[in-house]
This record gives C-alpha cells, structure tokens and sequence, in this order.
C-alpha cells in the first residue's frame, strides 16, 4: 500500500475535519484533513483506491517551520559557530536530523508524529501520514479512529462498502492478496460468516472462527495458528508480554534505545532511537558535558584551562578564566604564571589590577596609605612596611643590609655572621658546637658550672672517681687527660 501523501494547504473550512495525530512533548498538535479531491464518498472508497489517493495532513496553522522550534542552545550555537549540519539536516537538541524524514522532528524540531489506530505513521516530506495496515481501512475519513474498518467481510470486501451479493456471497482473499466476493471459499480456507479464512494465519479467525487476535497498544495482531502479536515502528515488545503490547518506545526509551535492552550511558537521553547528551550537553569522549563551563572541555573537547599559581581554572561562555584565589589577581592577563599580582601589598595593584599607590607610597591590607600607616613594630622603609628587627635588607634601620642579604639573617635588629664550615651563628657569632660550654651539641645548651664540653658533650674530670673520657680533651682545673687516661 501507498503511503499517504499530503497534497496543497485547504482553507475551505466546510471540508476540514480535525484530528490529532502529531505530539510534541506534553502539548497536542491539532491537525486536519480533507475529503478527496475527486469527490469520492467515505462509504464507497475503497483500501486501495484509498491509499492511491492523497488526503492533508497538515499543521492547523501552516506557518512556516523554522528555527522558533528549536531550542534556544540550537539557535545560539548556529548563531556563533553555524550548525555543523550537512544540507538537508538540521540542528534539533544539540543533533542533526533530518526535519522531511524524522518521525520525532517531522518538519520541525519536537514534532512527533502519533499512533493512528490499525495504521503506520511516517514523516513524509515534513508532513506525518500514514497507511492503513494490511486488511484495514479508513472508512470514515477521520484519522482520529484510525482505520477502522475490517476488510475481507461481505459488507467490506475489496474495499468500503463493496458488498458480496447473491451469488458470490463469500469474500476470499486472492493469491495477491485482494479480497475478491467468490460463491464459495477455497480449499483450505474456512468460511466465517462469509468471511473465506486461513485459520492458521488470519490474526481475525486464529485457529477457530470466533477467536479474534487482541490488538495490544503499538502493535498490530498476527496469527501462526495462534495468537501474537507484531510492533508498529518506532516500538518494541521488550518484556515479552502479549498482554501489554509493544510497551517500549523505541524512540525515547532510554533503557530500550533504538532497540530492546540498548541503554544509553548515565547522563545520556534516547533521542529518535539514538542516544544522545541533553540539550546544552555536547559528547565529550563517553560523558556530557557544558562546553559552555567545564574547565576540562572550553569551547570544545579537550580543550583543558591551565589554572596557575594562586587561581584555579574555570571555563566562562566557552573561554578559560582565572578564578583568583582572595586577595591576588591576573594582572599581567597571561593565565600561566596564575594570578601574580598580591593585591594586599603590590604598589602598582593595590586592592585590584592597575591601582597605583605612587602617591602614598604604601600598599597595606589592600589599601593605598601613608608612611605613618605601618602598624608597629613595622616602620615604613621606602615603599614597604618592614619590621627592622627581622629583615636582613632593613637589619636594625632602614637600608642598613646584612653582609650576603637575605641568606645572612637579621636578629634583633644585628646582622648573623655567615660562619665558615663546621662553625654556625647561635645569635652572639661563629662557634663550635663542640667544645662551646655556652652552646654545647646544640644552640644555647650551657654546661653546669665546672663542667667542660668536648666533642659537644659536658664533662668535669675534677670529681673523684670519674675518669676522662677519650674522646673529652680538656678536664677541670686545667689537667688534660691523655687518650684512655684518667684525671689525678
């Protein structure tokens, strides 16, 4: 059978007849359709000259199709970068399809074609239509009920309203596949109140005359001697019950993509039997992501922000920022050496990039103010704020720099003597630890009075009964005990 093709718009009200056959998300769509053109009757048309005719199927409003369906990232995104589709496609939740042929975008993006009750329903050049399934027709020219009249009876044979009369009061279905009104029923075929049946394949008398073949939802009944069932496009029988139908909708199922059992990836939506990343979501490797805002994926995949020092990375409108870290900030604009800029005390960024302190000379807490400004004990030592006690550029008064800089030392306000191997600067110069009984194995570890240190270990050799270390060359009272010796 044809499919049937819409013709030219009518705007002759008296012939229209509404019904709804496309769906777009929770809304309906109200749709019309026409008598035929030549005239012809609902009552005496018949399956095929029906189907070689055309009737409208057509928007209520025939508005052009255009990017007002799509959504919003659609639009934007063609807007700065163009769709990316091929001729004949277009941009529909982040995919290209084809708007004449796609059953879930049929002439514009989110238009679904419906279910018509014993028919398939296809997008035809941007228009759903649909044909009635084998040994059904539309009787009364509404598509709102489908096709439904049963052909292959007597009141119904070849087509509406063909009635087998005296004489040929049977209808049998020919070798190709016609139903034709007979005197009889051929061999092998039963006669079912003038309807010639193959018991064993007529879903209309399965097995018996009186057994009729239920017609589950999304689906059209079969008969192999028993009772099944056969899914309308678009659907699946994935539970393997007659008793709910083609339950699945292989369109949007999510869990039944495409196919039965096909599930789309975590994050991912069945869009026209395809998975797909949701509206404003591109693929990137197997996740969906915001192009838009992930720093891993900025503009396009792969494309990963550096973050820098003191910043962390973000991603703003397809383009890498720096997120600045409180109290720092992107001075320069180059995002690789981060966030350079100490906004508490950089002079010529005081509290935010290119705020000058020249004329206060002081940068303190984010704030531009005067030498009198240091909170002590900091003074003001040219454009900075220094504690004297402390900085080896500034070591007891402003400008006075410790011999080696900063790697010298300052220490209440007096510079520490760089020692030379084996000595180290306890705060007063150079010593040993090894034999200093002031800092003896140690900074500020002080011998008891009348105890030496040796090889940085106190000793007095003076008490009686002690003996003098080997390793101890000095004792009390100026007597030196000899390698293994004793103190007398």
């Amino acid at each position: 059978m044809a499919w049937r093709r819409p013709l030219g718009l009518s705007r002759r009200r008296g012939l229209l007849l509404a019904t709804t056959i496309g769906l777009c998300g929770a809304c309906s769509l109200t749709l019309e359709t026409t008598r035929f053109r030549d005239g012809s009757t609902r009552a005496d048309v018949s399956a095929d000259r029906f189907d070689e005719r055309a009737v409208d199927i057509v928007a209520q409003d025939a508005v052009a199709l255009d990017a007002d369906a799509r959504t919003q990232a659609d639009v934007a995104a063609e807007a700065e970068t163009g769709s990316g589709c091929s001729d004949g496609m277009t941009l529909c939740q982040g995919r290209c399809v084809a708007t004449l042929t796609d059953n879930s975008n049929c002439g514009r993006c989110g238009m679904i074609c419906g279910v018509v009750h014993n028919a398939e329903v296809m997008c035809s050049a941007g228009a759903c239509v649909f044909r009635c399934a084998a040994g059904f027709a539309d009787c009364n020219m509404r598509a709102d009920d489908g096709c439904e009249v049963q052909l292959g009876t007597p009141a119904n044979c070849a087509r509406c309203g063909d009635t087998c009369a005296v004489g040929v009061p049977v209808c049998q279905r020919t070798t190709g596949g016609t139903f034709v009104c007979a005197t009889g029923c051929d061999v092998g075929l039963a006669n079912c109140d003038g309807s010639c049946a193959n018991l064993a394949s007529d879903p209309l008398h399965c097995g018996t005359c009186s057994t009729v073949c239920p017609t589950p939802p999304n689906s059209r009944p079969s008969c192999f001697g028993t009772c099944g069932i056969t899914c309308l496009t678009g659907f699946g029988n994935c539970d393997a019950s007659r008793l709910n139908g083609c339950e699945a909708n292989l369109l949007t199922s999510a869990t039944n993509c495409g196919a039965c059992g096909r599930v789309c990836p975590s994050g991912m939506i069945c869009t026209a039997g395809a998975c797909a990343c949701p509206t404003g979501l591109t693929l990137c490797g197997s996740r969906c992501v915001n192009i838009a805002s992930d720093p891993a994926n900025c503009g396009t995949c792969t494309r990963t922000c550096p973050s820098g020092g003191n910043g962390s990375a973000t991603c703003v409108g397809g383009m890498c920022r720096l997120a600045c870290a409180t109290g720092f900030g992107n001075c320069n604009g180059n995002a690789s050496d981060g966030c350079e800029a100490d906004l508490r005390r950089d002079l010529m960024n005081c509290g935010g990039c290119g705020v000058s302190c020249a004329t206060t000379g002081a940068c303190v807490a984010s704030a531009c103010m005067t030498v009198t400004a240091c909170m002590l004990p900091r003074v003001m030592c040219g454009a900075i704020c220094t504690d004297t006690a402390t900085d080896p550029m500034n070591c007891g008064a402003c400008g006075s720099v410790c011999s080696g800089g900063v790697a010298a030392g300052c220490s209440g306000g007096a510079c520490l003597t760089a020692c030379t191997a084996g000595m180290i600067n306890c705060g007063r110069g150079c010593t040993s630890l090894l034999t200093d009984r002031t800092n003896c194995g140690g900074c500020g570890l002080v011998c008891p009075t009348g105890f030496e240190c040796g090889a940085g270990t106190c000793a007095n050799c003076g008490l009686s009964g002690l003996g003098c270390c080997a390793t101890a060359p000095a004792c009390a009272m100026g007597l030196i005990c000899g390698a293994g010796s004793t103190c007398r």
